[in-house]
């Protein structure tokens, strides 16, 4: 093993006919698959992140998940009802 290995240039002018590594290889992959999604770069400011339409859509969920709780509490409850007024 080399112990120079890491000082070695790792851009495409410096390494002009030596073969590439299949890591190098595999890291101009990933970088040119990062570029290609982004336009201008990440930050908080320059997302697209609404926060209203996330909460309505939370609040949304949250009633569905209410209703559909209480209409399951009815359905078990209901039997159980029925033995109670039936003893009275």
């Amino acid at each position: 093993m080399n112990a120079f290995g890491g000082l070695k240039a790792h851009n495409t002018v410096a390494s002009l006919g030596i073969p590439v590594c299949t890591e190098q290889s595999f890291a101009n992959v990933v970088s040119s698959l990062k570029s290609q999604g982004k336009g201008r770069g990440g930050g908080a400011l320059s997302s697209k992140y609404n926060a209203v339409s996330e909460i309505f859509g939370i609040a949304a969920i949250m009633n569905g998940l209410v209703l559909v709780g209480v209409a399951v509490g009815f359905v078990l409850l209901r039997p159980l009802w029925k033995k109670l007024t039936e003893k009275l």
